[in-house]
């Protein structure tokens, strides 16, 4: 059954300095729409190394895009098989058709995982989405260093996939980094831009938190399956990928569709991209397709 709660506004507990990751209680808390056939791979990269899994999901997207018959049963068989902790149900504001709607409900989803972590007794919290992937041995190397200097905030890089973990797009993403681990403390709140980073990172994953850690690519960095779905339409549809217009997006779904390595992939702008085959860092794919889809080496 679905775990249903009010948001829970504030919850004093105690804020003592957690210097060991056994004193550490994370919560992860995953955002989600479409993109489902992830998930459960993306929990259990993490799941040994946390304590606590949410999901705060919804059936209709921010532009009102129905969810696939699949996400919910989805969601209640990771639920009951322990993969998940609690499921909330976010029904979300939709101002516009043709507008962005996506940053006033991503804030609000990630504050209600933030609250559920808190309601649960964690000290620490992450705000992740189902096509975020992580090296367990680094992950647990990012709680070690978090919990042994009592750093607040913490982001790390991040290197795109294209239509499999084996394909890594070969492109420049400058500054650009994902925030990671949170301490929770009794104010801590995502809030739209409020805080200047060190780094840039996703408007909507900035708290108010202080005391930053920005780790070196060598130290930890997160596996993004951006352009990996079972339904990239779905992906594009359902998010701000629409301002690129309709005609763009079948171009770009069509690349994908009928892509094979070692061609370059396309961008929803139309730019054509060089793919580099990696090794494969992470169980692959149920539905993925392709001839090269059991090669788990390096390509040339």
């Amino acid at each position: 059954m679905f775990s249903k709660f009010r948001l829970l506004l504030s919850n004093p507990r105690d804020t003592e300095l957690v210097k060991d990751t056994r004193l550490m209680k994370l919560g992860v808390s995953y955002n989600l729409f479409d993109g489902e056939e992830l998930l459960e791979s993306s929990i259990r990269c993490v799941r040994e190394h946390v304590d606590y899994v949410s999901v705060v999901y919804q059936t209709v997207s921010n532009y009102g895009q129905a969810c696939t018959d699949d996400l919910v049963d989805t969601l209640i068989g990771l639920e009951r098989s322990g993969l998940i902790d609690e499921l909330y149900e976010y029904t979300p504001q939709i101002f516009s058709r043709d507008k962005n709607n996506a940053s006033y409900n991503e804030l609000e989803k990630r504050n209600i995982g933030l609250n559920m972590s808190r309601r649960n007794g964690c000290t620490h919290h992450m705000s992740m989405d189902c096509d975020e992937f992580y090296v367990p041995e680094q992950f647990e190397y990012m709680k070690k260093v978090i919990a042994e200097h009592d750093y607040e905030s913490a982001a790390c890089q991040y290197q795109n996939y294209y239509k499999d973990s084996i394909y890594l797009l070969n492109a420049s993403y400058g500054n650009a980094y994902v925030s990671t681990i949170y301490k929770i403390n009794d104010d801590t709140a995502f809030t739209y831009r409020s805080r200047k980073s060190p780094v840039l990172i996703d408007p909507t994953r900035k708290t108010n938190n202080r005391k930053y850690k920005v780790f070196e690519r060598s130290e930890v960095h997160m596996h993004h399956m951006v352009l990996v779905r079972k339904d990239l339409r779905m992906k594009f549809m359902s998010s701000t990928y629409r301002k690129h217009g309709f005609k763009n997006i079948d171009a770009t779904i069509q690349h994908y569709d009928n892509w094979e390595y070692p061609e370059p992939a396309m961008s929803t702008q139309g730019d054509l991209v060089d793919i580099i085959k990696v090794d494969r860092l992470f169980d692959e794919f149920p539905f993925v397709r392709g001839k090269d889809r059991k090669d788990s080496g390096v390509g040339s």
